[in-house]
C-alpha cells in the first residue's frame, strides 16, 4: 500500500491528535519510531490516524504492513529510526524541537502569532497552563517544564530557557530572551526581521547581556528547515555541534586559566599525570591563550595570526638519543662543494635559536644595508648578479622584483624563480634562523655580512613584551643533565635575563656579532612547559635540582572529561562512566595507583569505531592494561576483573519497555 492520498498536513494533524489522545495499548511500535519534533511515534499508528483524518475511515492498522509505512515516510524524508532497548532520541532531534518551540514561543509573545505551524504544534496544546515568561535556570520552573523533553543532552549538560520582555515596541525581540547551557553565558538567540515581528534567524553568543558577542554566522530559519517534520539537516547539525563545542571550550578555558596563573608565577611548569589526560594538547592551548589573550581557546587563527603563533611557540620532544648539541648548540658536519673533505661548524640548537627569537635582536642598520644592496641590483639589472651556494657551490642569479623583494634563479634546466623575502633574510642575518630556501638565503646572507658593516646587535624592546612559550614533551624521557648541561642555572626563574649569563660549552666558537657573544641566557619572556606521564620509569631520573626549578601541576583524568564533549558518536555519558569505573578498579589493584588511570583521550577513539566499546577495549585499552599488569602473579585474573568492570559499566540498563507492558496486559 502506498498511501498516495496522504499529505504532510495529514501527518502533522495526526501527530497533534496523538499528542492530545496518546497511543492506545497494542499500537506501540516494537521495531521502529517516527521522530517528529524530538518525540518518538509509532509509524503504523500515525498512518492510521492520518487516514482517519483524510478519509474518515476507522483508525486501524490491520490492512497494511510496517514495511509500507516505513517506505512512505522514508520516501518523504521523514526521520525513521530503529528501536533498541534503552535507545533515546538523538541530541540533534531534541535540539531541533527546542528551536522550533523557542521560535514559536517568542513569535506568540511578541506578535501574537497563532496561525503558524509552531504555535499549533507547541503552544496550543499547552495553552491552558502556558507559562509566558521567566528564567528557566532560576525559580520559574513552569517555563522550564515546557521544554523538559528537550533539555538534557548526551554531553551531560542541560539547556535552560529565559523569556523576558521589555517595555516598548521591541518587548520580546531583545537580548534577554535566549536558550543557554545551564549556568553559562553560552546562548542561542533569535534574529528578528526589520519590523520585529517574525524570527528570521538563529545565532550563538558567548558573553553576557546587554552586549553579547556573536559566535559564527547567523543561521536563517529557511536554512535550518524548522517545522518540516523531517530529520535535522546538515545546517542544523552544524549549529548544534558549534553550540555543544562551546561548553567544552568553556571547561577547557577554566583549566587553561588555572595553569596559566601557575606558569606566569614560575616561568617553568611540568604538566604530569596519567596517560591520555591531554597534557600536550593542553600545553598548546595554554601557549595560544598567552599569545592571543583576547581570543577564545578554540578560535581559528588567521594566516597572519598563525604566522605569529609559529614565531612565539616552540616545541620539542625529548628522547634517549637527544643531547646538548640538539638543544643548546653543537658542531655540525659541513661538506664544501664537491670536495670529500668534511669540516665542522658551530650551530645553535633549537632552544638557543628560540631564545634569540624571543629577544628579537636586530641590527639597527639592516634596512639601510638591504636598500643599498637592492639599489645596486636595480642599477645593474642588465648584468645579472651571481652568487653560489655555500655547500654545493652551485651558481644562481639574484634579482629584485617590483616589490623590492629578491628572487633567485639557479642555473638548472627548470630555472625556477624562487622568492627570498626581506624578512627571511633579516632573520638569518640577525639570529641565524633559516625559514625557507636555505641554500640561497645563507649565500646571500653571508655575502651581506662579508661586504657590509652591520655594527652591534641590539635588543628589540617591543619583542620582549611578548610572551614566548617553549613546550618540552616527554621531558623526563631524555637524559636531562646531558641535554641541559649548564642550562640548569640559566633556566632557573631567579636567574632569567642577562644576570643569568653563562658560558656555553662552545662559547669560544660563537661569532663576535652574535647576541650571545658574551654568554648565553634565557630571556625573561620565555616560558617553559614540560609534560610527562607519571608511570614512565624515567620519571625517577629527574633529580632534585631539576625538580626545584619547575612547578608541578597534576592533570587528572576526571579533570579533563570536557575532552569528551567533542565525541561525534554521542557516547560521552557512557564513556565518562566507563572511564571512572575502570579507574576505580585500577586503584584497587595492589601496586597500581591513580598514575595508572586511563585518561579521556583513549575514549575519544570511540569515534573511530562508531561508539563500539568492545573495539575500543580490544585495540587500545587492553594492551595498555596488559603492560600495567606485566609481571604480577595474578595478571590474568586482574585483567579479567578489569574487563568485567568495563563491560558492566557500558551494558545498557535493563528496562521494561512500554511494548512489553502492553503485550503482557493484552496477553496474560
Amino acid at each position: 500500500m502506498t498511501f498516495s492520498n496522504l499529505t504532510e498536513e495529514n501527518i502533522n494533524q495526526a501527530i497533534l491528535y496523538i499528542d492530545k489522545n496518546g497511543v492506545p495499548p497494542g499500537n506501540k511500535s516494537k521495531t521502529t519510531d517516527l521522530i517528529v519534533n524530538g518525540k518518538a511515534y509509532p509509524p503504523k499508528y500515525v498512518i492510521a490516524v492520518a487516514r482517519h483524518i483524510a478519509e474518515g475511515i476507522e483508525i486501524t492498522t490491520d490492512d497494511y504492513t510496517t514495511k509500507d509505512t516505513e517506505t512512505f515516510f522514508q520516501e518523504r524524508r521523514f526521520n525513521i529510526v530503529k528501536r533498541e532497548k534503552g535507545s533515546e532520541v538523538s541530541d540533534e532531534d531534541k535540539f531541533k524541537s527546542l528551536l522550533e518551540y523557542f521560535v514559536a514561543h517568542l513569535e506568540y509573545m511578541q506578535s501574537n502569532i497563532t496561525d503558524s505551524v509552531g504555535y499549533k504544534k507547541y503552544i496550543e496544546p499547552i495553552k491552558a497552563h502556558f507559562t509566558k515568561t521567566g528564567n528557566g535556570g532560576g525559580k520559574d520552573w513552569g517555563l522550564q517544564k515546557q521544554i523538559e523533553k528537550w533539555e538534557s543532552y548526551s554531553n551531560e549538560h542541560r539547556i535552560t530557557i529565559t523569556i523576558l520582555g521589555h517595555m516598548g515596541k521591541k518587548r520580546y525581540a531583545n537580548t534577554t530572551s535566549y536558550l543557554n547551557w545551564e549556568d553559562t553565558w553560552l546562548n542561542v538567540r533569535a534574529k528578528w526581521d526589520d519590523f520585529d515581528k517574525r524570527v528570521v534567524g538563529i545565532y550563538l553568543t558567548n558573553t553576557p547581556t546587554p552586549n553579547p558577542k556573536r559566535v559564527g554566522n547567523v543561521f536563517n530559519l529557511d536554512e535550518l528547515c524548522l517545522y518540516d517534520g523531517k530529520a535535522p539537516n546538515e545546517s542544523l547539525k552544524q549549529l548544534f555541534k558549534t553550540f555543544k563545542n562551546l561548553i567544552g571550550e568553556k571547561n577547557m578555558e577554566e583549566n587553561v586559566k588555572d595553569v596559566i596563573k601557575l606558569l606566569l608565577n614560575n616561568h617553568n611548569i611540568i604538566l604530569h599525570g596519567a596517560p591520555g589526560t591531554g597534557k600536550t594538547y593542553l600545553a598548546k592551548k595554554i601557549a595560544k591563550t598567552l599569545i592571543f589573550p583576547d581570543k577564545r581557546v578554540d578560535d581559528e587563527l588567521s594566516d597572519e595570526e598563525q604566522k605569529q603563533f609559529d614565531e612565539q611557540y616552540g616545541f620539542v620532544q625529548f628522547h634517549q638519543s637527544y643531547d646538548y648539541t640538539d638543544f643548546v648548540e653543537g658542531l655540525r658536519p659541513l661538506q664544501k662543494g664537491d670536495s670529500t673533505e668534511i669540516n665542522f661548524e658551530r650551530k645553535d640548537g633549537v632552544f638557543k635559536e628560540f631564545c634569540k627569537r624571543a629577544i628579537g635582536a636586530h641590527f639597527s642598520n639592516f634596512d639601510s644595508i638591504y636598500k643599498d644592496f637592492t639599489d645596486k641590483l636595480k642599477a645593474n639589472s642588465e648584468e645579472p648578479f651571481e652568487l653560489q651556494t655555500l655547500v654545493r657551490k652551485k651558481k644562481f642569479k639574484v634579482r629584485v622584483n617590483s616589490n623590492n623583494g629578491l628572487y633567485v634563479t639557479p642555473y638548472t634546466t627548470a630555472a625556477t624563480d624562487m622568492p627570498i623575502t626581506e624578512d627571511n633574510l633579516r632573520t638569518y642575518v640577525e639570529i641565524g634562523e633559516i625559514k625557507d630556501w636555505k641554500p640561497y638565503v645563507t649565500a646571500i646572507g653571508e655575502y651581506l655580512k662579508d661586504n657590509y658593516s652591520f655594527g652591534e646587535l641590539t635588543n628589540d624592546d617591543s619583542r620582549q613584551r611578548k610572551k614566548f612559550i617553549f613546550v618540552i614533551d616527554e621531558i623526563n624521557r631524555g637524559e636531562l643533565s646531558k641535554i641541559l648541561g649548564e642550562l640548569f642555572f640559566s633556566i632557573d626563574p631567579g636567574y632569567r635575563g642577562e644576570k643569568g649569563r653563562i658560558k656555553t660549552q662552545y662559547q669560544n666558537l660563537v661569532d663576535d656579532k652574535d647576541i650571545f657573544a658574551k654568554g648565553f641566557y634565557v630571556p625573561e619572556n620565555v616560558y617553559i612547559i614540560g609534560t610527562m606521564n607519571d608511570i614512565d620509569r624515567s620519571v625517577e631520573s629527574m633529580d632534585f635540582a631539576m625538580r626545584r626549578r619547575f612547578a608541578f601541576k597534576e592533570i587528572k583524568a576526571d579533570d579533563r572529561v570536557e575532552m569528551l564533549d567533542s565525541l561525534e558518536c554521542g557516547k560521552k555519558k557512557e564513556a565518562v562512566k566507563c572511564m571512572q569505573t575502570l579507574n576505580k578498579e585500577i586503584e584497587g589493584i595492589s601496586g597500581l595507583s591513580p598514575a595508572y588511570h586511563i585518561g579521556p583521550a583513549y575514549f575519544l577513539k570511540l569515534d573511530n569505531y562508531n561508539g563500539d566499546f568492545e573495539d575500543l577495549w580490544k585495540y587500545h585499552i587492553e594492551g595498555v592494561l596488559h603492560e600495567y599488569l606485566r609481571g604480577m602473579p595474578k595478571a590474568a585474573e586482574y585483567l579479567a576483573k578489569l574487563k568485567d568492570s568495563y563491560d558492566k559499566s557500558v551494558a545498557p540498563e535493563e528496562k521494561v519497555s512500554s511494548d512489553d507492558v502492553s503485550d503482557s496486559a493484552e496477553n496474560p
